[in-house]
């Protein structure tokens, strides 16, 4: 978990640098982290699947693909998003330490409701792409059932 988090840091520096780097610089970058991923995977007890891609060139990298993971460890994506954004506003620092308390626990079905209510909103806004729109619904209706 912890070289994931390194290699979810590594993506984030190269995206978050405001200087393009030249195409034979961006070309060893992304070798260097395909490298690193391959390295992780590797050694890995268990099986990663990643997906990235450069949404500026197009570039992308993806891993074990093909491989159907359970969904529940996906929110951690957006949880860790969400994490980085609150930061960014300066309502936390990646620095501080948080122990859960039983009090922030909520139901699952309220975060189901509120995930999906959110999603729904930004499907109606039309900040999911057309020819995405119909999967988050279906998704959304299967997490239901």
């Amino acid at each position: 978990m912890r070289s994931l988090v390194c290699v979810f840091l590594l993506v984030s520096a190269c995206v978050a640098q405001s200087a393009a780097p030249s195409a034979g610089k961006q070309q060893i970058l992304w070798q260097k982290l395909e490298s690193q991923i391959q390295e992780i995977d590797q050694h890995l007890d268990g099986v990663m699947g990643i997906a990235i891609e450069d949404l500026t060139t197009g570039d992308h990298f993806f891993l074990h693909e093909s491989e159907v993971f359970a969904q529940a460890s996906s929110i951690k994506i957006t949880v860790l998003a969400n994490l980085y954004l609150q930061a960014e506003r300066g309502k936390l620092k990646l620095t501080d330490l948080y122990t859960v308390q039983s009090a922030d626990l909520v139901p699952y079905s309220e975060v189901l409701s509120q995930y999906s209510a959110a999603a729904q909103g930004e499907v109606d806004r039309e900040l999911i792409p057309q020819d995405e729109q119909d999967l988050v619904r279906q998704y959304f209706q299967d997490l239901a059932k």
